[in-house]
């Protein structure tokens, strides 16, 4: 299956941003940046570049902010794709298979960049909020796939925490295992990709994953370090596979787009916290109802009719068969064809 041109795209401004500006960030290390030109310049996919940067930004970020607290030192070491399955104690006991063997011969084929696993290991008293982002990524994996035997997040008794950081090709190899048809793929991007964009990804079963090179802000926070960006994103992707079948979150990715093309701009601009909601993945079953009993409130009772027929017809359209469908997708359409008896409005969402 050739790769969506929208996945092209942002994978090539990835590396055309690397090559132009990676003599020239503070945030990599003289031995990473040195490693890095050398893949490019041996011609490496961007895939393997993001791989290799993906670790580099997250090392340089260990660093910065060890140097920031007297007295504690953030501990970084590099592993190869068994340190995944070393299990923590006390031993943990597992709830699904998982076809070890054939995860790591698909890994062994990996170039030597993208199969190796940064373990990080500091104190959670003095780094808790500073590391937050890359800390509830490897929680966020964990979650998903701790019960299929690969570990990447340890809190000791002492307080210290050890995170084990995938690259990107392992993170994603690692949730196809897991979740098989309804894993996400990652995308390596630039930098915070457009709201428009996202939700093309989602539709196309992707998840950004950005790799900028400069500070950036995340959500209210200001000037973050780029190497939380990745974290962050691989973050939102675990969740989401973790919670929501691929066809709802196809579903999702439709309704963004009739909500969009159907409300004029001041409307939409009002839907703030249903379209991060949309875009985040952070909808189930209950939280669909409870965006269309909150449209009448914003867009009028009439609109948010003619948006539940829209989008009953786009999910028959693209699920023409009984047998396409999950359960997810049959009790949306059920719901959208009793919308007109529910009341018109709801509480803030939850």
């Amino acid at each position: 299956m050739s790769t969506p041109a929208l996945v092209t795209q942002l994978q090539s401004a990835f590396l055309a941003n690397v090559q132009a500006h990676l003599a020239e960030t503070p945030y990599l290390s003289t031995a990473s940046r040195a490693e890095i030109s050398g893949l490019i310049g041996e011609g490496s996919s961007s895939r393997t570049v993001a791989d290799a940067l993906s670790h580099a930004l997250v090392e340089d970020w260990a660093v910065r902010a060890g140097a920031q607290q007297s007295g504690e030192k953030i501990v970084s070491r590099r592993f190869g794709t068994e340190r995944l399955f070393e299990i923590p104690s006390p031993m943990p006991s597992f709830l699904f298979p998982f076809d070890r063997e054939g995860f790591l011969g698909e890994a062994r084929g990996l170039p030597a960049f993208s199969r190796r696993v940064l373990e990080i290991d500091y104190s959670f008293s003095y780094f808790g909020a500073e590391g937050g982002f890359i800390e509830y990524a490897c929680e966020a994996y964990q979650q998903a796939m701790g019960d299929f035997g690969l570990f990447f997040f340890e809190r000791t008794p002492d307080s210290r925490l050890t995170l084990r950081v995938p690259t990107l090709s392992l993170l994603e190899l690692g949730l196809r295992f897991c979740f098989q048809g309804d894993a996400l793929k990652l995308c390596e991007a630039p930098g915070p990709v457009e709201p428009d964009q996202v939700n093309e990804l989602h539709r196309l079963g992707y998840h950004p994953y950005a790799l900028p090179l400069e500070p950036l802000d995340i959500h209210i926070l200001r000037s973050q370090h780029p190497g939380k960006f990745g974290p962050h994103d691989g973050y939102h992707a675990a969740m989401a596979v973790l919670t929501l079948k691929a066809k709802t979150r196809e579903a999702a990715a439709i309704l963004y787009d009739i909500l969009k093309e159907s409300l004029p701009d001041e409307q939409w601009g009002q839907l703030g916290e249903i379209r991060d909601r949309l875009l985040d993945l952070n909808v189930d079953y209950a939280r669909f109802r409870t965006i269309f009993r909150s449209l009448p409130d914003v867009v009028g009772m009439e609109r948010a009719l003619d948006i539940a027929a829209s989008f009953s017809r786009a999910l028959r359209t693209r699920f023409p068969r009984v047998s396409d469908r999950s359960d997810e997708i049959q009790g949306l359409l059920r719901f959208t064809a009793d919308f007109r008896r529910l009341p018109t409005r709801a509480p803030h969402l939850p």
